[in-house]
């Protein structure tokens, strides 16, 4: 059996960098969507005399090509620049430094969203985004951070209180400096950490950890943090990233809350935001808003799940004639098969003309009409006429007056339709829409690698789903169009 024989003293000149490329490779996709963009005003930030600088075309390259083979490490997409032929290629042979990279990433979220609208509009004018029906959901990404290592809100508030003594410490300090000459700095230590030790004797326990935490951190850094953490209001505030939160997950971990709207017939994402916000009720409107921005008007229809249905959404849908399948809590549960507990809302009839409820067994009158300030919406109050010889009392009412009362946020009309039109056929068949959602999350997560955020903070774990979404676009352009 005869054997290949090593070449490599027979290279007499070295090849074309693009003869090692195969022909339909994804990267030449990748250099022409990033020349595509203009430079102007960010080449602005380089004029003037010091060392060259690498060109924002060349980093964006790599950074788009590292989270489409799911690299998302400055260090390993460092590497690859001066290993790989794709990455030598879009760096143009050459070889910037991590911290370069990790700069670059850090500092320029605007071009990188702006990269992300200039894939969806390539993905509009060769014919894949036609809004017909977007579909909009929400995943749980873990932070980097530890779950372990978190203060509570009274805990912040006497790290604060520390944190305060200290500077008041070192001010004074560097004021006796100057009346009575330096000091080797044993005093200033002892005022600093006063504060602490009076504390420490009433709350040993909690303050042990809030002690750890001042020794290592420093105090410019620390003031920092203590911002966000009072801007976080939950209960509990991680040390590590203070703008991540707990949210349920597989388990109860500290996590973001990523957001996309894709249009479910290219798989397409055309709207994506991450959020700390645990629900979802609050994200339907910026994601719309967001899909008009992108690509110039709102989509014909939608379908999200019960987590982003509330009076203000509805509304909003309602106002700009944008066809919805949303249901609430009772009607996905009926949708996916399951019966709803007791008598519910959603099982009465509703007649418009004399604008009262009806079940089998009575009516059930408008009563009266409140301003929630909390939900900042009127509420239509119905209760129940003959409730209480009612023989399904104990299952239908639930308060301890025996009357059954019925809560309306919006005109009942429109969520009426919304009920019989989640319960059609056609509702049923456009929920399960939805489905492509669950393999565009599943995509991001398990081939791009994006099951937990590298970096710290919303602005910068905003730009690494940037690239994610970037990167699964234009995976489908290169999938669906070809080479």
């Amino acid at each position: 059996m005869a054997f290949y024989e090593d070449m490599r003293n027979q290279w007499l000149f070295p090849p074309n960098i693009l003869d090692l490329i195969p022909e339909k490779h994804i990267c030449f996709l990748v250099d022409e969507v990033v020349k595509s963009i203009n430079y102007k005003e960010i080449e602005k930030k380089y004029q003037g005399p010091g060392h060259p600088a690498y060109h924002p075309k060349i980093m964006l390259k790599i950074l788009i090509m590292g989270a489409i083979d799911g690299i998302r490490s400055s260090r390993k997409i460092a590497r690859m620049a001066r290993e790989n032929v794709v990455y030598m290629f879009l760096a143009g042979m050459l070889k910037p430094d991590f911290r370069t990279i990790s700069d670059f990433r850090k500092n320029n979220a605007d071009l990188i969203s702006e990269v992300f609208k200039k894939v969806v509009e390539h993905a509009k004018k060769i014919g894949m985004v036609k809004l017909g029906h977007v579909s909009i959901d929400g995943t749980k990404i873990r932070a980097n951070a530890s779950n372990s290592k978190y203060l509570k809100k009274e805990e912040v508030k006497i790290l604060e209180k520390i944190v305060k003594e200290i500077r008041e410490g070192i001010r004074v300090d560097e004021e006796e400096d100057k009346e009575y000459g330096d000091s080797d700095g044993c005093e200033m230590d002892e005022k600093a950490m006063k504060k602490l030790r009076e504390l420490k004797k009433k709350r040993k326990a909690k303050l042990e950890k809030i002690r750890r935490i001042v020794e290592k951190e420093d105090l410019n850094k620390l003031e920092d943090k203590i911002k966000k953490m009072k801007k976080n209001k939950a209960s509990k505030v991680s040390t590590t990233d203070p703008e991540c939160r707990f949210m349920r997950s597989r388990g109860l971990d500290l996590c973001y809350n990523a957001q996309i709207s894709i249009d479910s017939d290219s798989g397409i994402i055309v709207a994506r935001d991450v959020v700390n916000d645990n629900i979802d009720y609050y994200q339907l409107i910026p994601q719309l808003e967001q899909v008009k921005s992108n690509t110039g008007k709102y989509p014909d229809e939608i379908t999200a799940d019960n987590g982003y249905y509330t009076s203000e959404n509805l509304m909003y849908l309602v106002e700009r004639g944008i066809n919805a399948y949303i249901p609430d809590e009772n009607t996905a549960i009926a949708v996916k098969g399951r019966d709803p507990k007791g008598y519910q809302k959603e099982m009465l009839r509703y007649n418009a003309k004399d604008d009262y409820f009806e079940c089998e067994y009575g009516k059930i009158t408008f009563r009266y009409k409140y301003y929630d300030k909390s939900k900042k919406r009127d509420v239509w109050i119905y209760k129940g006429e003959t409730c209480m010889n009612c023989q399904i009392q104990k299952e239908c009412v639930k308060n301890k007056k025996g009357v059954k009362v019925v809560k309306c946020l919006l005109p009942e009309r429109i969520r009426v339709e919304m009920v019989e039109k989640m319960r059609s056929e056609e509702g049923i068949k456009k929920y399960k829409f939805r489905k492509k959602l669950e393999k565009v999350f599943g995509h991001i997560k398990y081939n791009l690698g994006l099951r937990q955020f590298l970096t710290r903070g919303l602005e910068k774990v905003r730009v690494e789903f940037d690239l994610a979404c970037i990167a699964h676009n234009l995976r489908r352009i290169w999938n669906i169009v070809g080479g």
